[in-house]
C-alpha cells in the first residue's frame, strides 16, 4: 500500500503545473546568468555540461562501494547524454531523492513540527494529503515541494521567496554555489591537507606550509576562478585536476557536507514553520534556527562514522562560509542588512557542538582563511576575520 501511494505522489507532481512551472522558472534564471556573463546560452551550456559530467562521475563512483540501486539508475541513464537540460532533470531528481531519504535517516523526530502554513497546502498538493502525522506523510509532502536548481546569484533569497501559481512554496538549490563550492572545498583540501592514498587517510599540514602552498599558482588560479564565477564575472571553473580516486574521495568526506548542510538549512526554513513567521525584525533569529536544524545533520554524520570523521566535516562547514562571507562582501543581497553575516553564524553554530569541539570548528576556519588569504586579500581585497570561540 505504502509503496502505492509512492507510486502516485510521484506520478502526480512530475504531471503537476507546479512541475512545470519550476522548470520554466529554472530556465529562466539560467537565460538571465548568461546575459549577465555575457555568453551564448548554447555555450553557457556546453561550460556547465562538464561539471554535471564530473558531478555524476564522483556519485556513480561512490556507488560502487555504496549499494543503492535506485538513485543509481538515475544518474546511470544519463551518465552518456550530452543533453545537459536532460542532465538537470536527472540531476534535480536525484537531488530531491537522496536528499529525502537521508531526511527520513538523519531527521527521525521531525514528525513533531507543526506548521501551519504546511498544514494549510495539504488540500492542494498535486496528490493531496490527508494528514501530516508521520515521517511518511512528511515525505509525500516534500517530495510534492518544487525543489528546483537555479542560476542565480542571490544566495540569501529566502524573504524573496514567492509561492507559484499554485501557492506551493519552491525551494531554490543553487547550482552556481554547489559547483563553486565543489571547487573551492577540493583546492582548499589539496592545500592544507596532506595524503599518501588519495585523501582516504589525512594529516594536516604546519601552518607554514599551508600558506607556502596558498601561493603555488595552480591553488591561485583555482581559487580565483572559483570567486569570480561566484561574482557572476566568468562561466570558467579551473579544477585542480588532482587523480579521479583523490577527487571523489575528497567530494564524499568534505564537499558532500557542506552542501547537504545548505539543503537543510533550507528545508529547516520550511518544516520549522518560517514562511508563516518572517519578517524584516526576525530574519537573523530564523537564519540561526535554519543552522541548527542543519546541524542536526552534521552531528548525526559525526555519531555514524564516529570522530574520525568530524575533522573532514568541520573543514567543510569553514569553507562553505568562508565562501558565502566572500559572496557577501562581493555580492551583497538587497536584503543582505537584514542577515546574520557568514562569520556570525559560523561562531554561532559552534555552540551547536560540544565544547571541545568548538575549538576545532573555531581551528578548520582558521585553517581555511590561512589557505585563502593570498588570493583573497591580493586579488579581491578581501580580508576574512580569523575565528576565536570560548
Amino acid at each position: 500500500m505504502l509503496e502505492d501511494r509512492t507510486v502516485a505522489v510521484t506520478e502526480a507532481y512530475y504531471k503537476s503545473d507546479f512541475f512545470m512551472e519550476a522548470i520554466q522558472s529554472r530556465y529562466d534564471s539560467f537565460i538571465n546568468l548568461s546575459m549577465l556573463m555575457n555568453i551564448n546560452p548554447a555555450e553557457l551550456e556546453q561550460i556547465f555540461l562538464a561539471f554535471f559530467k564530473a558531478e555524476t562521475a564522483h556519485i556513480l563512483q561512490f556507488y560502487e562501494n555504496h549499494s543503492d540501486d535506485l538513485h543509481r539508475m538515475v544518474l546511470e541513464r544519463v551518465k552518456d547524454s550530452e543533453d545537459f537540460w536532460l542532465r538537470v532533470d536527472a540531476q534535480e531528481l536525484y537531488a530531491k531523492a537522496t536528499t529525502l531519504d537521508n531526511f527520513m535517516k538523519y531527521y527521525k523526530g521531525a514528525e513533531g513540527y507543526r506548521s501551519k502554513t504546511l498544514l494549510a497546502m495539504l488540500s492542494i498538493l498535486p496528490y493531496p494529503l490527508r494528514e501530516l502525522k508521520t515521517m511518511n506523510d512528511l515525505y509525500d509532502f516534500l517530495f510534492q515541494i518544487p525543489f528546483r536548481y537555479s542560476f542565480e546569484l542571490d544566495f540569501n533569497a529566502f524573504l524573496e521567496q514567492k509561492p507559484g501559481a499554485g501557492k506551493l512554496p519552491t525551494l531554490n538549490f543553487y547550482y552556481l554555489l554547489f559547483t563553486v563550492l565543489s571547487v573551492f572545498i577540493e583546492t582548499v583540501a589539496v592545500i592544507i591537507l596532506e595524503s599518501d592514498d588519495n585523501y582516504s587517510y589525512c594529516l594536516l599540514r604546519t601552518g607554514e606550509d599551508i600558506v607556502t602552498r596558498s601561493k603555488l599558482p595552480r591553488h591561485c588560479l583555482s581559487l580565483i576562478s572559483c570567486i569570480t564565477m561566484l561574482q557572476g564575472k566568468s562561466p570558467v571553473l579551473i579544477p585542480l585536476g588532482i587523480p579521479a580516486e583523490a577527487s571523489n574521495k575528497l567530494h564524499v568526506d568534505l564537499v558532500t557536507p557542506g552542501q547537504n548542510f545548505v539543503t537543510y538549512h533550507e528545508i529547516g526554513h520550511l518544516v520549522l514553520g518560517h514562511l508563516e513567521t518572517v519578517n524584516s525584525n526576525n530574519v537573523k533569529a530564523l537564519e540561526h534556527e535554519a543552522d541548527e536544524f542543519a546541524a542536526h545533520y552534521l552531528l548525526e554524520l559525526i555519531e555514524e562514522h564516529g570522530e574520525g570523521a568530524k575533522f573532514k566535516i568541520f573543514l567543510s562547514l569553514a569553507a562553505l562560509f568562508v565562501l558565502l562571507y566572500c559572496k557577501e562582501k562581493l555580492i551583497p543581497s538587497t536584503n543582505q542588512h537584514l542577515y546574520p553575516n557568514a562569520s556570525e553564524r559560523f561562531i554561532r553554530l559552534a555552540y551547536c557542538f560540544s565544547k571541545d569541539d568548538r575549538p576545532k570548528l573555531a581551528k578548520a576556519w582558521n585553517n581555511v582563511v590561512m589557505a585563502t588569504d593570498f588570493v583573497l586579500k591580493g586579488s579581491f581585497e578581501i580580508e576574512v576575520p580569523l575565528c576565536e570561540v570560548k
